[in-house]
């Protein structure tokens, strides 16, 4: 682990480009290092923010190699269109390209390992926030950390690969991602955080990988072209409004872990014709299933013991399903229709 042997910020002016960099020295046990950084002499950022074009990141500053970038140390440099971070940078922190918005490409290295977790306990607004002229990014294999909003309102990314190392997909990664179509989760992500993909309007195929666990709230909210949706069998945990909002979605398959479906699980679900509940569920919760306006049969588990307020509210079309025997407890309007 390195740590900075001095908090003085140092400029380094490179001969090749002329730029000066802002940079602390880092120990390390392999010998120092560098770690480019922000620290608010050129208006918060590493470099003049007039740097336009393209950006070649220096692989060593004053004669050491560099190895980190710290949070905020592009943001708001509007004018930069291409950016090459150097092999041996391992870790970016938060907000580095922050509403950098005409940068169209980034290429990283292959060493990378952390993007938006240099400093876990700050919570930057995402590595890559508001980058919206970003289309694609290829991230190296051995990355395993995307940092909270890392892609946030990446207006027009519409092409990401995932690194096979990934265990998590943070709060927020991909919100906003309006332009991304498909996206392919690795074998290894466990758990999808806080509104990973909410609001990817045109988010039509998602394929969810057999370790998967944890969904959070809102994970996939009002992704409105989203058709199908697969959980796989080890899923025991959907957060509330996990898909509320995704009007195209007509095929549901939830998996026999779930011991709930969740408040506002699937609001608004327009599409969604039918669902089977497996066993093992003993709730639906508060507006579980509002206003999905197509929805005609429900199949509810033996194990079903509370269907919670609004359940069901304004489900036009739905057969009133058969009650379980274990049922206790149906909450105000589960199943009301209103004119």
């Amino acid at each position: 682990m390195s740590v900075y042997r001095q908090q003085c910020v140092r400029v380094w002016r490179d001969p090749a480009t002329g730029i000066p960099w802002c940079h602390l020295l880092q120990e390390s046990p392999g010998g120092d290092t560098v770690a480019i950084t922000s620290e608010h002499i050129w208006e918060g950022t590493a470099i003049p923010k007039d740097i336009a074009g393209e950006l070649i990141i220096p692989a060593r500053i004053a004669g050491l190699p560099v190895t980190r970038i710290d949070d905020n140390a592009f943001s708001g440099c509007d004018r930069l269109e291409r950016v090459v971070v150097p092999e041996g940078v391992r870790a970016i922190g938060n907000s580095v390209f922050e509403d950098c918005t005409v940068l169209r490409e980034i290429v990283l290295p292959e060493s990378l390992v952390s993007v938006g977790g240099v400093r876990p306990d700050v919570l930057g607004t995402g590595c890559f926030g508001g980058c919206v002229s970003l289309r694609a990014v290829r991230l190296p294999a051995g990355l395993c950390l995307l940092g909270t909003n890392t892609f946030a309102g990446c207006e027009r990314l519409d092409g990401v690969v995932l690194p096979p190392g990934l265990t998590e997909i943070h709060d927020g990664c991909f919100a906003g991602c309006v332009a991304l179509r498909r996206i392919d989760l690795p074998q290894g992500v466990r758990a999808i955080g806080v509104k990973a993909f909410s609001g990817c309007s045109a988010l039509c195929e998602v394929s969810l990988p057999d370790s998967l666990r944890v969904i959070g709230e809102a994970a996939f909210e009002d992704c409105v072209a989203l058709r199908a949706v697969r959980l796989p069998a080890e899923v025991w945990r959907l957060g509330d409004s996990a898909f509320g909002g995704c009007e195209a979605l007509a095929d549901l398959t939830l998996p026999e872990g779930l011991a709930e479906i969740p408040d506002c699980a699937f609001v608004g679900c327009a599409a969604l014709r039918e669902v089977t509940l497996p066993e093992g569920v003993w709730r639906i919760g508060t507006a579980a299933f509002r206003e999905c306006a197509a929805l005609e049969t429900v199949r509810l588990p033996l194990t079903l013991r509370h269907i919670g307020r609004l359940a069901f509210y304004q489900c036009a079309a739905l057969r009133r399903p058969d009650l379980p025997p274990a049922l206790a407890k149906i909450d105000e309007d589960a199943f009301t229709v209103e004119d």
